[in-house]
């Protein structure tokens, strides 16, 4: 997959444009603000996972970023601290 380069003002005019020639070409864009990439718009493989199994996905993710161990722990979720009203009990 090879790499074009645009700029954010040409990017914002063109934007369907890009969007097409991305999803058409199988190849990445790179926005800039001036000399610094900014962002990368790569295409959307729609069909890379439609016949693995969860079991072949996580096998994908343990071989990437390695496996969990015991010691792995989810973070308590702290919902007390948050501003939520809850329109039902009004």
């Amino acid at each position: 997959m090879s790499k074009a380069t645009v700029n954010t003002a040409d990017f914002k005019n063109n934007l369907s444009r890009y969007l097409k020639t991305v999803r058409e070409t199988d190849k990445s864009l790179t926005v800039c603000d001036g000399n610094k990439p900014i962002v990368l718009v790569i295409p959307f493989d729609k069909h890379k996972n439609d016949n693995k199994s969860v079991w072949d996905l996580i096998k994908e993710d343990e071989e990437r970023f390695g496996c969990w161990d015991e010691d792995f722990s989810i973070p308590e979720r702290n919902i007390n601290k948050l501003k939520f009203n809850n329109p039902l009990e009004e």
